[in-house]
């Protein structure tokens, strides 16, 4: 088996075991542009795949007896991935969330669901897609006509937030909607068991449930 395809089978392999609500990591091949050198084939590489889900505007838990850090704790948590011999990394995870992301935190609800923007560009999201809760406050509230999430300011400081919305079947007036892209492609890389690394291309598809 070529070098190609076993990049490729053993990421599908990867890939295929997280699951991913309203979101598809739909493809994975080796970029044109990656260097040519000798990789071992019985080399097993890895591109680890983060998603949250219904976060509803909580950056921090505090329903229950103990304080708990929601994104912070996730955050740490990729960053421990990202982060090899004390340098950070982001091509080499990719990270998503499912929707529902602004709606339901009194503090998210009365800053419009700012922080919530500011917590995804912090913790440098590659894509995003929309769930239902985004059309309570007008989904144009939420998203940008780029079809990246909403820009936001903190402490007079305006912040432009580039994380893609991604969805492939929300159409209106019969049309596919303007705020949101069907798919982004993302520029990664994979880690070798061996300890070299191999660029890679990832299809990132959006789609929405005929229900909710």
């Amino acid at each position: 088996m070529s070098l190609a395809k076993t990049v490729m089978c053993r990421l599908k392999h990867l890939l295929a075991r997280v699951a991913v609500p309203a979101m598809l990591v739909a493809l994975v091949v080796l970029s044109p542009f990656a260097p040519a050198r000798a990789f071992a084939e019985e080399a097993v590489y890895r591109l680890p795949v983060f998603e949250t889900s219904d976060l509803h505007g909580y950056i921090v838990e505090t329903a229950g007896d103990v304080f708990e850090f929601r994104l912070a704790r996730i955050a740490d948590a990729v960053n421990d991935v990202r982060s090899t011999g004390g340098t950070y990394h982001p091509e080499t995870v990719i990270l998503l969330d499912g929707g529902d992301i602004y709606q339901g935190n009194t503090l998210s609800n009365l800053l419009d669901g700012w922080p919530m923007s500011a917590a995804l560009d912090a913790m440098d999201y590659d894509a995003v897609t929309i769930g239902n809760h985004e059309f309570d406050w007008g989904i144009d509230n939420v998203v940008d006509e780029d079809a990246t999430v909403m820009d936001y300011a903190y402490d007079g400081i305006a912040t432009v937030n580039d994380v893609p919305v991604v969805i492939s079947n929300l159409y209106r007036d019969g049309a596919p909607v303007t705020f949101a892209r069907p798919y982004v492609i993302l520029e990664k890389t994979a880690l070798g068991s061996d300890g070299r690394e191999v660029a890679v291309r990832v299809a990132v598809i959006g789609f929405a449930l005929d229900y909710a």
